[in-house]
């Protein structure tokens, strides 16, 4: 939160967020969200990237999977989260999960 408020000291236009989430225990982590949805009413961009996959698509109004550098989907965050591609490529990279049959 403190390096949220950091960079917000400045009001910029656009904020990246590498891995927000890393490390922050489930409530900071939910108020966290909170203070995203706050801040992106209020008209600022947030770009963000993370392992948290599911719960920034939630946060997302547009989303993209990139796929060896290139955007291989792209749309709003809660699209994407429905989307089997994306959860195949989630799966693949999730070690000792089987994958799915041919």
């Amino acid at each position: 939160m403190l390096a949220l408020a950091r960079g917000l000291m400045a009001r910029p236009r656009l904020l990246c967020l590498d891995d927000p989430f890393l490390g922050l225990a489930r409530p900071v982590i939910n108020r966290f969200c909170q203070a995203i949805r706050e801040i992106t009413a209020e008209g600022m961009t947030i770009l963000a990237a993370g392992q948290h996959v599911r719960r920034l698509l939630r946060l997302a109004h547009r989303a993209y999977l990139l796929e060896e550098g290139r955007v291989a989907l792209s749309g709003p965050g809660a699209e994407l989260l429905q989307d089997d591609r994306l959860r195949r490529s989630l799966i693949e990279l999730i070690p000792g999960v089987d994958q799915p049959m041919g």
